[in-house]
């Protein structure tokens, strides 16, 4: 799932069915596809923000990992984390709204598709906001912590993705000396 910065769902696949590996998931999608032609879809050298479960790539950013990071690595981290939280606020969102997401769906026939199902739940939830209907709740504030989960970027990063990450992180480092702010 992609969320944009006010938690719209911009890209939802839906045809992995039970427990698969994020990076699967990823791979199998036509999203993996779009970033493998990043003039057609990523304009302006824009990217999408990943955790540390997806692999490094020119249009997939996701956290630097090890105990041993720079400052400047850390804080890179850190904003990485505050953009990455809107899927998370999202996708808490969308369970509030449909509390049925949250438990099993009952489902009865066999021609019944719970992808097809859920892709519709979440039109529901855009178009949702779209009116500005939001739930009576308060937005839950999701906290998910980047674990120390390894990154293969040995393997699977490129070089170009392993420089444009560093050269944002260098350029955090240097917006925030000047009082920019950067998410």
């Amino acid at each position: 799932m992609v969320a944009d910065h006010e938690g719209r769902f911009t890209f939802c696949s839906t045809g992995a069915v039970g427990k698969t590996e994020k990076q699967q998931v990823f791979d199998d999608s036509v999203l993996a596809m779009f970033t493998s032609k990043p003039l057609d879809r990523f304009p302006d050298d824009s990217h999408l923000v990943a955790g540390p479960d997806f692999n490094l790539s020119s249009n997939v950013l996701v956290p630097y990992c090890g105990v041993h990071l720079t400052n400047e690595q850390a804080r890179f981290n850190m904003h990485l984390k505050l953009a990455h939280n809107s899927v998370t606020k999202a996708i808490s969102s969308l369970k509030r709204r449909f509390p049925s997401l949250s438990s099993t769906l009952e489902v009865e026939g066999p021609n019944v598709k719970l992808p097809t199902y859920f892709a519709a739940y979440v039109v529901l939830y855009n178009i949702c906001l779209d009116k500005n209907d939001l739930p009576d709740d308060p937005l839950f504030e999701a906290t998910q912590e980047f674990n120390s989960a390894q990154l293969k970027t040995s393997s699977t990063a490129s070089a170009a993705a392993l420089q444009k990450r560093d050269l944002l992180c260098k350029q955090l480092e240097l917006s925030e000396k000047e009082g920019v702010c950067f998410v």
